[in-house]
């Protein structure tokens, strides 16, 4: 193929590469130096294309997620790249890099109002150059000649930006959901809500979750940023410049300062996280307590009686005995802080709730005590001063209406009667039985818990013991369509409740594109459809463009570049919320801590051997299995000193490509289909066969480590055994085969040599 192949008129110089980032190929021949233009950001701009670029052009609003332009220039060589643009904009922009680690200060900018109105591009011949100009309303193009090749506003049009996206997800919100008191624990971020309106602790990772649960992410009007999370936040701070709206935020990074200047139509109030005490004007508070990421919130007149309810936000394990001796209604506490202090929690006369923050080891919590609080649901919040209030406020809800006054009436035999449904031999393997179930039991610990009579308190403690076997709460809850759930507040305890929203919905299937690699025929609005095919057909020509280019390239260089550009990745797509210092009391906690487990060591094993049941047993194996695995996962890596090597991880990834159909990785030319380039939406085929469909984040290199670390851990688990069976003077040829097919790295196949070199046992030597 040659270039004109490619280049077959003007309009071809023109790439779309991802949704909000265009490149222009400025060039005529192979050996031009830098013959790109570079406008807007990518996450998945090919490393290969990054020393092609000469210029990059910033748009007033900029295109694209400024902080995505670390990924997206020379990180070994950062001030070789020229930007061009208002300086009041590209300055804003260049400064936002600090909060990245980059110092962008000193790259070389071309002002279009100062320096030159235009600017132009490289000269082709004598009489042919570029020109870009930028416009007053925002556009941007970009001429050769009297062909127009790039005009932004012509491409909004169609463009499947973050802006539409975010336009969808407002437009589809329901607020009629959202109306009362509650929360909603999303990835990376927890949102309470008060009469339609939202506080921010983190920010949304995922639109797609948003638009699944009708949230108006326009409805987000404070947010508290403990720690910095710019690359999902940026996106939206440009659509509510957009919109006119108004955001307090609290951190403590500086990222204020920094937002205020790249967006100032967006009128943003900033204040400190640590020590904060702020009225969100729709009937919610929050307070922060200095020196942990703790939240204390108070939700004004709350139904159904209109008292005020005041909970704890804990996920720092500091103050945790402080917080317990508070007046307080309730404790909302994540699994991981809750696991480091449980025993703490014993004598504790607040009631408390977990929230599942993705711990594995949430499974071992025995039913719904206390009520666990899962991702992606919407809590409502209630609370009731006496239980027949609670039934009749939840009545709308199955079954309450139908044992509401047996529970009610203390109608013990219609009780046990009406249980039967649950307890027979068919399974309960209809969702609305579940449901209904899970309704009943929580009735009946509420009961359980204001009853003053022993009769129906053994009664309803009974039914309990042999219901709550019966019910997985966490797949009723992953079943339910459109589920809700509200955590009523009784006396010194919280019951979760079940119900479903009247209609349920999907995320609109343009998001589910972006966000889940979906195929593009799926997009209902053919415009949109049409661009999306623009862009995966530009990336093809991409590919084969910069391919022709046969350069040498300083492979060390660009080896690094790709490392270091992994690592911000995965630090963005892997890594926790970033939390404050360690506590200096951290200690002192747990020496009472150790103390306490001595005391109540014998009553735990002696509740153990009482509790009993098919449940409790099913979450203990499955947690006992995965202790016993990573137990030994550790043992192998320990004993065997089993390492991933990068020569390791270049191998396989490698064999990977090849067998994708790709060029081998690093090659000084480029040949064939690079595996570099692979893309959201994507099937990769792997060694073992594995389909793997790329989403957001992945890379070829992380791939290839989990997969190598895998066949390590297979490899010596058979080593292991060999070992073992030869002390045994057992028969090991089958295990040596086994082995044989694992050996992968030339280490594994000096292993093998000398394990069948020195057969021990008389039918190995015969």
């Amino acid at each position: 193929m040659e270039l004109q192949d490619i280049i077959r008129e003007d309009r071809d110089r023109l790439f779309i590469i991802d949704r909000e980032c265009y490149l222009v190929f400025t060039g005529t021949t192979l050996e031009d130096e830098k013959p790109f233009i570079r406008i807007g950001t990518s996450i998945d701009l090919p490393v290969e294309i990054i020393p092609l670029i000469d210029t990059v052009a910033i748009t007033e609003p900029p295109v694209g997620n400024p902080a995505l332009e670390q990924l997206n220039i020379d990180l070994t060589a950062p001030l070789a790249t020229r930007y061009i643009g208002s300086r009041e904009t590209v300055m804003p922009y260049l400064n936002l890099q600090r909060l990245f680690g980059l110092d962008l200060e000193s790259a070389p900018v071309t002002d279009v109002e100062k320096d030159i109105p235009t600017f132009s591009g490289k000269t082709l011949n004598n009489n042919d150059s570029f020109a870009g100009i930028f416009y007053t309303d925002g556009n941007f193009r970009i001429y050769r000649g009297n062909t127009t090749i790039l005009d932004l506003h012509d491409i909004k049009k169609t463009a499947i930006d973050d802006i539409t996206v975010l336009d969808t997800v407002s437009r589809e919100g329901n607020a009629q959901h959202y109306r009362g008191n509650g929360l909603v624990i999303l990835d990376r971020a927890s949102l309470f809500y008060r009469n339609g309106h939202f506080l921010s602790y983190g920010f949304p990772r995922s639109y797609h979750t948003c638009n699944t649960l009708s949230i108006d992410i326009g409805a987000i009007d404070d947010m508290l940023l403990p720690a910095p999370d710019l690359l999902t936040l940026l996106p939206f701070l440009r659509w509510k410049e957009l919109h006119r709206g108004q955001l307090s935020i609290y951190c403590d990074h500086g990222e204020a300062d920094y937002l205020t200047q790249l967006f100032p139509g967006l009128s943003i109030r900033s204040g400190s996280f640590r020590g904060l005490a702020a009225d969100t004007g729709a009937g919610l508070t929050v307070q922060n307590d200095s020196g942990t990421v703790n939240l204390k919130l108070t939700y004004r007149a709350i139904e159904p009686k209109g008292t005020d309810l005041t909970i704890a936000y804990v996920q720092d394990q500091r103050d945790i005995e402080r917080i317990l001796k508070e007046k307080l209604d309730g404790i909302f506490i994540t699994y991981s802080t809750y696991e480091k202090t449980n025993l703490l929690f014993k004598s504790a006369k607040t009631p408390f709730a977990i929230i599942d923050d993705g711990n594995a080891n949430v499974l071992r919590l025995p039913g719904d005590n206390p009520p666990v609080i899962y991702r992606d649901i919407p809590y409502e919040l209630k609370r009731y001063d006496t239980f027949d209030e609670l039934l009749q406020d939840l009545s709308s809800l199955q079954p309450l209406a139908e044992i509401g006054p047996l529970l009610y009436a203390g109608d013990i035999t219609a009780l046990q009667h009406y249980s039967e449904r649950y307890a027979g031999d068919a399974p309960i393997d209809t969702v609305p039985l579940q449901l209904e179930l899970y309704n009943f039991l929580s009735a009946l610990r509420a009961l359980l818990e204001v009853t003053g009579s022993r009769k129906h308190a053994q009664v309803a403690r009974r039914l309990i013991t042999d219901l709550s076997p019966l019910l997985d709460r966490r797949k009723t809850v992953a079943a339910a369509a459109s589920p809700f759930i509200i955590l009523g507040f009784l006396e010194h305890s919280i019951h979760s409740f079940i119900g479903l929203k009247a209609q349920p919905r999907r995320a609109s299937r343009l998001i589910e594109v972006i966000e889940k690699g979906g195929a593009p025929y799926d997009i209902p609005d053919p415009e949109k459809r049409e661009f999306f095919l623009r862009m995966q057909k530009d990336r093809k020509r991409l590919e084969e463009l910069v391919r022709l280019f046969q350069r040498e390239m300083n492979e060390e260089q660009y080896r690094k570049l790709s490392e270091a550009f992994d690592e911000r990745k995965r630090r963005y797509f892997e890594e926790a919320l970033i939390t404050l210092p360690p506590p200096k009391q951290q200690r002192r906690i747990f020496r009472k801590v150790a103390i306490a487990f001595i005391i109540v060591a014998a009553a735990l094993v002696l509740a153990i051997s009482l509790k009993g049941g098919i449940e409790y047993y099913h979450l203990y194996r499955e947690q006992a299995l995965r202790e016993a695995s990573e137990k030994r996962r550790g043992e192998l890596i320990s004993r065997y000193d089993i390492r991933v090597t990068d020569r390791d991880i270049f191998t396989y990834a490698n064999d990977v490509a090849v067998k994708n159909g790709y060029q081998r990785i690093m090659s000084k030319r480029f040949r064939g289909k690079n595996p570099h380039w692979i893309f959201p939406g994507i099937t990769i085929t792997m060694l073992d066969g594995e389909e793997r469909t790329v989403v957001q984040g992945d890379t070829l290199w992380e791939i290839a480590k989990e997969k190598v670390m895998g066949i390590h851990l297979a490899f010596y688990e058979i080593v292991s055994r060999i070992e073992k069976r030869r002390k045994a003077g057992e028969d090991v040829t089958g295990d040596l085969e086994r082995l044989r097919a694992l050996a992968y790295t030339e280490k594994h196949r000096e292993i093998l040599q000398q394990l069948t070199e020195k057969p021990n046992t008389a039918h190995e030597r015969e």
